[in-house]
């Protein structure tokens, strides 16, 4: 292959500009994507059983903030999945992402302000929650239910299913979200997933969005 000359650096083989290059990075950024642990994979989480039935309040935690008041839970590694890899972002409770202090680190400029950090106990203090409360209503309701109606009535809560989001309602500054339908579906952007590739994190998957 030929070097490019440095008077022909930015342009495209259709003679295009860089600036249009450009115009396709921003668009491929601003690709959103639903988040997904890997859940065969990695080790899992959960609260652990004694008297003070940890879980029940675990399932307290939906759409509003519970920060304040909130009493640090103590976690375990479900024994059945302890010979697994210990990820950064290992399966916990529904509606919540659990994360290791390194992930914490890498993603802070884009969880910070779209949720609240709640403290774990165990793990060797190396992961803590986040509940993400950042909302935007985005969903097009027509286009998901079409969607789960071709998946042979799949219901829209099932982890799997992707709903069909108007990407032109999500601001272009919102890098995390949830939809008001549903506190455990997550959505991020590009920026997101650059960022956590970039890093080298594990534990995640990401479903794009139509």
């Amino acid at each position: 292959m030929r070097p490019i000359a440095d008077d022909q650096r930015g342009k495209t083989t259709s003679g295009r500009s860089g600036s249009a290059r450009n115009i396709g990075k921003s668009s491929v950024r601003n690709k959103l994507y639903m988040l997904a642990n890997t859940p065969d994979e990695y080790r899992w989480v959960n609260p652990i059983e004694d008297a003070n039935n940890w879980g029940r309040r675990l399932i307290s935690v939906r759409i509003d903030p519970v920060a304040d008041g909130w009493e640090p839970i103590p976690v375990e590694w479900v024994p059945a999945t302890a010979r697994r890899i210990a990820p950064d972002f290992p399966q916990f409770w529904s509606g919540m992402l659990c994360i290791s202090k390194r992930a914490v680190a890498a993603l802070a400029r884009h969880l910070d302000g779209a949720g609240e950090f709640l403290p774990l106990l165990g793990l060797n203090g190396e992961y803590t929650a986040w509940h993400c409360l950042r909302t935007v209503d985005a969903i097009d309701e027509r286009a998901t239910n079409e969607k789960a109606l071709v998946k042979k009535g799949i219901s829209f809560h099932r982890p799997t299913l992707v709903p069909v989001l108007l990407t032109g309602r999500v601001p272009v500054d919102c890098n995390v979200f949830r939809v008001p339908q549903s506190f455990q579906k997550i959505f991020v952007r590009e920026r997101f997933v650059e960022v956590y590739r970039s890093a080298e994190l594990t534990g995640l998957d990401f479903l794009p969005v139509q």
